[in-house]
């Protein structure tokens, strides 16, 4: 299954600016999400030729183009990828300037095989290799999408420090490395945290750890990372398969490992609030998806002493499938 994502202009759009999305379809409607979801600037309307059709979207006024000059606005965004030159010339025509012109679409494409999972053993097993590969590529791209805006929204996040939890063969790591200090790369997969060893031993500029999470019979054990000893904490495209009991235990280890004002960002399965089947067992789910909800994460958070500072429902192949959850203890 092909998705597309389309990024909002973060980089030509200041913080709490007031914009005007021009465009109310797919890529309009992604950009107010993204900006609701981070409360990052105010967007007074959208402005659409089909106005009169649409009326309203995502809770916003869409307007008659004709009347754009009557809000007061910082910044129009272009919210489109086919007419992006024929809205760029008519808003000139309108007399807007071209400096609070935005016309950069960024456009992403995530491609998912849909099969039904054999039940990998994420321990010492060379079973996750082929996966790690498809999905290296993805890396970069789902950095931009997901990881820098809420490096940009919460500037008080420190990077001294950073915990990669669930690592596999280091993708978002190495993505990390080129702003962060020290890593901490930590997988149950010792030919993973193998992999991670070479794969970074020539870099210079950020410092790497590595730590096995062992088991002892299949039963969890706590990580052996020093108390209050990251500044931050990240875990990406792992925790989606960890059910209701791994997430309690391991939010728990993050809250003893992280330092006083440290944040975690979370990437976990909100598939309870979506699937049909509720199985324990997330090879039985839609993308492999642990029957847990946001709710569910935030409640086991805050238990632990988290803050919640925000969640971000998002679509993984399936609507609403996956959530990213921003922790701060």
């Amino acid at each position: 299954m092909k998705i597309k994502y389309y990024l909002f202009p973060y980089e030509a759009i200041d913080k709490s600016s007031k914009i005007i999305i021009y465009g109310a379809g797919t890529v309009g409607k992604s950009f107010a999400e993204q900006i609701k979801q981070l409360d990052y600037c105010e967007c007074l309307c959208f402005a659409d030729k089909s106005f009169k059709q649409i009326q309203q979207q995502n809770g916003l006024e869409v307007c008659d183009p004709q009347r754009i000059n009557e809000y007061e606005y910082d910044k129009i965004i272009i919210a489109s990828t086919l007419y992006n030159n024929e809205i760029y010339d008519s808003l000139l025509d309108l007399g807007v300037s071209k400096e609070k012109i935005v016309r950069k679409v960024v456009v992403y494409d995530y491609e998912y095989e849909i099969h039904t999972l054999a039940t990998p053993d994420p321990e010492n097993s060379t079973a996750w290799d082929e996966y790690y590969e498809r999905a290296e590529s993805d890396a970069a791209s789902q950095f931009d999408v997901f990881f820098e805006p809420i490096l940009s929204k919460y500037r008080d996040i420190k990077l001294e420090k950073v915990l990669d939890f669930a690592c596999g063969r280091g993708r978002m790591a190495y993505v990390f490395s080129k702003i962060s200090k020290s890593i901490t790369c930590c997988d149950v997969n010792a030919f993973a945290i193998d992999f991670c060893t070479d794969r970074f031993k020539d870099i210079k500029d950020c410092a790497f750890d590595y730590v096995i999470n062992k088991r002892s019979d299949k039963v969890l054990n706590g990580l052996q990372i020093k108390d209050n000893s990251h500044t931050f904490l990240y875990s990406w495209d792992a925790m989606v398969h960890f059910n209701y009991k791994w997430m309690d235990f391991y939010l728990k280890e993050f809250y003893r490992i992280l330092s006083s004002g440290a944040y975690a960002v979370i990437h976990h399965s909100n598939y309870s609030e979506v699937g049909d089947n509720t199985s324990e067992n997330w090879y039985d789910h839609q993308h492999g998806r642990a029957s847990v909800s946001h709710n569910d994460i935030a409640f086991i958070a805050r238990n632990h002493g988290f803050d919640v500072v925000e969640q971000r429902v998002i679509d993984w192949g399936t609507p609403s499938l996956d959530c990213i959850s921003v922790l701060r203890k």
